[in-house]
């Protein structure tokens, strides 16, 4: 029981990591993007 417990709490962590790299990449790409707008 208490091993389950474990594991889906580090999978929520997981899946809650991979979700903020990916919307910071996503926002690099558009910060990049607008910089290279700007020149």
């Amino acid at each position: 029981m208490g091993q389950e417990v474990r594991n889906s709490s580090l999978q929520n962590f997981w899946q809650t990591m991979l979700c903020a790299q990916q919307k910071a990449h996503l926002h690099a790409k558009m910060a990049l993007n607008f910089d290279l707008k700007l020149y």
